[in-house]
């Protein structure tokens, strides 16, 4: 999808910001999670990244980096 810029952690919330903004369905389905041992995720690094990436999220829909309709 153009226009899109994140690329981490964030990237799923930045995705049902433009489905949002374009007023687009979203549906929610149950998924089932298996956890593995080894996960290469830090807590505190990756918390830290999400967030930078939600507020990008956020300073590039206020200043109108994200059509306001589907292309």
């Amino acid at each position: 999808m153009a226009g899109l810029a994140v690329m981490g952690f964030g990237f799923d919330v930045e995705l049902l910001y433009v489905a949002r903004r374009w007023k687009l369905s979203i549906a929610l389905l149950p998924i089932h999670m298996i956890g593995r041992e080894g996960s290469s995720v830090s807590v505190i690094r990756h918390s830290l990244q999400m967030a930078r990436d939600v507020m990008r999220i956020r300073f590039r829909g206020w200043f109108g980096k994200y059509p306001r309709s589907m292309p």
